[in-house]
């Protein structure tokens, strides 16, 4: 199976090897988080990484597989406040 960019895997179940979510921002740390899974098809396979980067504050993400980027959303998000009286 391949993905766009000519990015291909195998098939099969994956077999989990690692994942952690961290805190990655430059100002502030908790203002992007990076979730990352490491993972294979079998246990004599390739590992793959699959990395995902998703800003708390403008709701910007990206997606990873192996360093190459899968997709992108520059969709900004703008909070509102309101106040009830």
């Amino acid at each position: 199976m391949c993905f766009p960019y000519l990015l291909c895997y195998p098939t099969g179940n994956p077999i989990a090897i690692y994942n952690e979510v961290s805190d990655v921002g430059k100002k502030m740390a908790s203002s992007k988080k990076q979730v990352k899974w490491i993972f294979t098809f079998s246990e004599d396979g390739d590992e793959y990484e699959v990395v995902l980067l998703h800003s708390t504050m403008s709701g910007k993400k990206k997606l990873l597989m192996n360093g190459k980027l899968l997709y992108e959303s520059r969709k900004v998000v703008v909070y509102t406040i309101q106040h009830v009286l």
